[in-house]
């Protein structure tokens, strides 16, 4: 895998209003949506995610946890995702995807 980008979902994220009160996890789509913007900063030319083929979704990421999201190629139009924490593995999976012109 190589190397990512770095995230954190801040407190004040409005999806977190709701999930749950009192005790904030990020929500996965959440998760998912910073995923596809980390791989599109990772990958050199213009992509277009066509969909994510698993998911697994290991640990909740609490709000402010910063996670490392690395990438690796996995042939013509296909890749997967490791997202990780200082504590551990958050989500992984695979995805497909089309260059964009």
């Amino acid at each position: 895998m190589t190397q990512g980008t770095i995230i954190k979902i801040p407190l004040a994220h409005p999806a977190l209003a709701g999930h749950f009160p009192g005790h904030p996890i990020v929500p996965g789509v959440t998760i998912l949506e910073r995923v596809a913007a980390a791989f599109a900063s990772f990958m050199s030319e213009p992509v277009r995610i066509t969909g994510f083929q698993s998911i697994k979704f290991v640990a909740p990421l609490a709000p402010e946890q910063t996670c490392n999201v690395s990438f690796a190629r996995k042939g013509e139009g296909q890749a997967t995702f490791d997202v990780q924490s200082d504590a551990g593995r958050i989500v992984n999976g695979s995805l497909t995807y089309v260059l964009v012109e």
